[in-house]
């Protein structure tokens, strides 16, 4: 097996790519392509690359690490989606404090008039008002919808010098996927 001699400690993946191509016959040719695949592998896990973990399973559909690539992708995509729904509600938070019902409405597409006329009320009332809103959990996932739970805590400066206690309340934020993003569409 002169012709694997040189590719069974390969340096070069590219060694390894054109051995097959070279005796096309060669018994060696399945461990060549093992290999490759190994090597892919190897690769693809240390970069954590969404692109390049696809591109492992579309080469090699069958071969032994296209689970742990499947696996490795939907622990990516979760971990994406999950950073981008805290961000929402971080964005809502903020539109809450700066109190900006145009941002509101935009993180929130699907809120009332009533709703929003309840909004605009409380902050002509207010001279300022904070919202903590703490994710308690992981989001619970179902497609392309997903539910948080979190604690709610409004504290406001009232415009006669009052200020309001703030109370906690258990809450859940639902939100789906819109377009690349997440929205909110419900705060039970």
């Amino acid at each position: 097996p002169e012709g694997w001699v040189p590719v069974t400690h390969p340096k070069d993946l590219s060694v390894l790519q054109d051995f097959p191509r070279k005796p096309p016959d060669s018994p060696f040719a399945a461990q060549a392509a093992a290999q490759i695949e190994l090597h892919s592998w190897e690769s693809v896990t240390e970069s954590k690359d969404a692109k390049a973990l696809q591109a492992l399973r579309a080469q090699f559909p069958n071969g032994p690490h296209a689970s742990q690539a499947g696996a490795e992708l939907e622990a990516l995509d979760a971990e994406a989606n999950s950073r981008a729904i805290l961000n929402v509600l971080a964005s809502y938070r903020a539109a809450y404090e700066n109190r900006d019902t145009g941002a509101i409405q935009s993180l929130w597409p699907t809120l009332g008039q009533d709703d929003l006329a309840k909004i605009n009320g409380f902050f002509k009332a207010t001279r300022s008002a904070k919202m903590v809103l703490q994710p308690v959990g992981q989001p619970r996932f179902a497609g392309d919808t997903v539910a948080i739970a979190c604690v709610r805590s409004i504290t406001a400066q009232m415009k006669d010098g009052t200020r309001q206690r703030p109370i906690d309340q258990n809450v859940t934020v639902r939100l789906k996927k819109s377009g690349a993003g997440w929205v909110i569409t419900a705060l039970e």
